[in-house]
């Protein structure tokens, strides 16, 4: 007979689906075997390139084996003191027995004969920071959801460098300074079982590698990560630009209001989601909705930066979670090449977009064709943020006469004069308009295709 608290049968059978790829389990339901052996009863879920295994104090004295379907728990957990045992009824079948309201319930369970090949633990661990398993995580949310040439939908960790890296060819992340107990480059599966509660708060970290499996230890629980040594994996470190001149820093303030209102700002529903982060005399990230015209902005009035004026055009989802992830110094080299942000051991690289989609302030040129600029109020203001003075107009200068009266030929009809420039002004402004709108539509028909080609050549992640 096999005792089991209900509530660890529960955060198993969650932790072991966020094991698969994406957080969805495809075929037949992975097989759980439990096992106890006195005073310790243990459940393993093997889904191919992942194993999953808790290890726990049984409420009862337990003995025996079950091999069931991961679906089969769901019936048998809950969230309190509870306790199941599992008692075997045949081959193919066991009986389950807890107590659930005024009166015990008894349910029939299927038991499986498996053959699969579960993996050996390491005899040798090396203890590890216990941030790894949210690097891992992180790392994981930066690869790609499928893989194509490249092995993108993997996490590469570098033995030698000490390092975890996850790009999905658009953006990239690379955690550094731990220290593993090989040297060898491993792709292993992005799973986002790491980015648990369950096991992002376990301090007690450990990893080691036995054949082709990399092995972790993260409290009570052992996860298995199957090695895939045919895959290919961008070199994203080689891709990160060296020399940078355009440097920004975000003020953890600015950081804070920016974060809440991206998703606040027109255009969410374009292509590459893109938002302008103007570096001029107004420090600000401004978007506009290329079907209705609107313009939203967030003035960022405690930003630094060098390098400038110039304007980039990123990925709102990029940008946002380089902020949340504690990013806050960004530098590039061009607005058409890739931007790199730093801190610590860490490194975020994001591809730029087409620098022609960036969208200039009120006052810039051909802005009088444009659509009137809306401010999108931030979720959490600062109190400490001036107000933004506006820019005064520039008014014509006079007319230069080198000090000299002008004489009865200079003399003109000003009325008539006026009145020419007027008209001439209004069919620019016309002419303007319309070649504003003739551009969106031949921007908007461009910009995805321009956008992935140059988040590729950006990149360079050749072999």
């Amino acid at each position: 007979m096999i005792a089991l608290s209900r509530a660890d049968v529960r955060r198993f059978r969650l932790a072991a689906r966020r094991c698969a790829p994406n957080g969805r389990s495809r075929g037949p339901a992975p097989p759980v075997r439990l096992t106890a052996d006195g005073g310790t009863v243990t459940l393993a879920a093997n889904l191919g390139e992942v194993v999953i295994a808790l290890r726990t104090t049984p409420p009862r004295p337990s003995n025996g084996s079950l091999t069931l379907p991961l679906t089969e728990l769901e019936q048998l957990e809950g969230t309190g003191p509870g306790v199941v045992t599992l008692a075997r009824a045949g081959r193919s079948a066991a009986t389950a027995r807890w107590e659930d309201g005024p009166a015990p319930r008894t349910a029939s369970i299927e038991c499986l004969t498996c053959e699969l090949a579960w993996p050996e633990e390491p005899a040798h661990l090396i203890a590890m920071s216990p941030t790894f398993p949210a690097a891992l995580h992180e790392a994981g949310r930066s690869a790609a959801r499928e893989g194509t040439r490249y092995a993108g939908h993997r996490v590469q960790v570098r033995g030698k460098a000490g390092q975890l890296v996850g790009t999905d060819g658009k953006q990239a992340l690379v955690h550094g300074g731990f220290t593993f107990p090989f040297t060898d480059d491993l792709l292993v599966p992005a799973v986002p079982v790491f980015g648990s509660k369950d096991l992002s708060t376990e301090q007690a970290v450990s990893v080691g590698l036995v054949d082709d499996w990399l092995f972790l230890v993260v409290g009570p629980w052992h996860v298995w990560l199957a090695v895939d040594r045919d895959g290919r994996f961008p070199d994203v470190v080689g891709a990160v630009p060296r020399a940078c001149g355009i440097r920004v820093e975000f003020d953890d303030r600015d950081a804070d209001t920016l974060m809440h209102s991206l998703r606040d700002l027109p255009g969410a529903r374009e292509d590459c989601q893109p938002v302008t982060l103007d570096l001029g005399p107004l420090v600000a990230v401004r978007a506009r909705d290329e079907r209705t015209g609107e313009v939203g902005e967030v003035p960022l009035a405690h930003t630094q930066f060098a390098g400038g004026p110039v304007r980039l055009v990123l990925n709102r989802a990029h940008l946002g979670r380089a902020l949340a992830l504690g990013f806050r110094e960004f530098r590039c080299r061009a607005p058409d090449q890739p931007v790199v942000a730093r801190a610590g051991e860490r490194l975020y690289l994001t591809a730029s977009l087409d620098p022609s989609g960036a969208v200039p302030p009120a006052g810039d040129a051909l802005a009088s064709a444009l659509p009137p600029t809306t401010t999108v109020s931030p979720a959490m203001p600062s109190p400490e943020t001036p107000r933004s003075p506006t820019m005064p107009a520039r008014d014509n200068p006079l007319p230069e006469r080198n000090g000299r009266a002008g004489s009865p030929a200079d003399s003109i009809d000003l009325l008539v004069e006026a009145e020419a420039l007027r008209n001439a002004l209004g069919e620019a402004v016309n002419r303007a308009a319309r070649l504003v709108a003739a551009l969106r539509v031949y921007r908007k028909e461009r910009r995805a295709l321009a956008s992935a080609f140059s988040s590729l050549r950006q990149l360079n992640l050749g072999p």
